[in-house]
Order: structure tokens, then sequence, then C-alpha cells
């Protein structure tokens, strides 16, 4: 009996502690712009500002796919250091016509989802960084110091009410808490069986 009660707490300690993550896989990188998808007035997604230019990211190129394929990593790290499970929405190559630092997009935020951040490429480091950025109004506003060339906006879940949904292999509370009492339980069994047996 006392082995069966020390394996119980053992599974249920482990099942407390365990958390499930999930990597950014390539297909949501690959879909992050929809064939349909057109940049310009009018369309899907448009330049928000009369500096503003932008247009789907090149992966035709050496270069471009490079950076396409450094993108899933950078998601990742950003991710497990924000603590969310953001995906792509739009990869998108910008520009400011006059080298200022901030541009503006337009689009409609897709239902149930919202802004997670913004990631600018900054050629100089060769690397993705994350950037200023506030999405309201159907207008996107990126601040990015580097300067330009690709930029990633990612998006998470949203629940009804506004609440952000759990995150992938997110843990509730409630669970926790079930899992503490069935311990808790197993506990004082255990407690009265080795006093029954002395």
């Amino acid at each position: 009996m006392k082995k069966i009660l020390a394996i119980l707490v053992a599974a249920i300690m482990i099942a407390c502690l365990s958390v499930t993550a999930f990597a950014v896989t390539d297909a949501e990188v690959d879909k992050a712009n929809i064939p349909s998808a057109q940049i310009g007035p009018g369309k899907t997604v448009a330049p928000g500002s009369d500096v503003t230019a932008a247009k789907w990211h090149d992966d035709s190129t050496d270069a471009g796919r490079t950076v396409k394929a450094s993108l899933k990593t950078a998601i990742e790290n950003t991710n497990a250091a924000d603590g969310v499970n953001a995906s792509v929405l739009y990869l998108l190559d910008v520009s400011t016509t006059d080298g200022s630092t901030t541009a503006k997009l337009k689009f409609s935020m897709p239902a149930g989802k919202k802004l997670a951040y913004v990631l600018s490429y900054n050629v100089t480091a060769g690397a993705w960084e994350k950037v200023e950025a506030s999405y309201a109004d159907g207008t996107l506003t990126i601040t990015s110091p580097n300067g330009w060339s690709h930029v990633a906006i990612t998006v998470q879940n949203t629940a009804a009410g506004g609440q952000t949904s759990p995150q992938t292999g997110e843990v509730t509370t409630s669970v926790y808490v079930a899992f503490a009492a069935l311990m808790a339980v197993a506990a004082a069994a255990f407690f009265i069986r080795s006093r029954k047996a002395a």
C-alpha cells in the first residue's frame, strides 16, 4: 500500500509541474501572407501614412529566404521571453520614403486576435529584433530605430470579453488546485496508514 501511495504522490507532483510547450512550425511562418491578400488602398493591408511603403516579403532571393528562415527561431525566442504564444499574421518588406523611423500600416485585425508584438529585421546586425508597436483604430504604428527592411507582425488569441485565452500548453489555476487537493488526500491516507501499521 505504501508503494502505491508513494507512486501516486510522485505522479501527482510530476503532473503539477508539467507544462507542455509547442514550437512555432515552418507552416505557420509560410502561411503568414495569404495569396488573396494585397497591399494598397482598399486592400487587406494598406500604408497608413504618406511616407510608409510596404509590400509582401520577397523570398525569391537567397537573402529573402535566409531572413524568412531565421524568423521561426526569432518568434520562438520572443514568445519564450514574453510568455506568449504568438504567430505571424503578416510578413512584409517595409520602408519609409523620407527615412522616418515610424511607419503606419492599416489592416483589420482578425476576429479573436490581438497584436502580440512586431519584429523588425536589423540588416546591420543580421538578426530580428522586437520593436515598439501599437494597434488602434485599424492602424498599426511601428517605430524601428535601426532602419527598415523586413517586418513580422504577430498576433495572439483572445477570449470573449477581451481576456487573453490560455497560452498553448498553459495549465490553469483550477488544475493546480485539483492536483494539490489530490496530493493532500494521498498524503493524509499515507499518514493514517503509517500510524495504523505502527
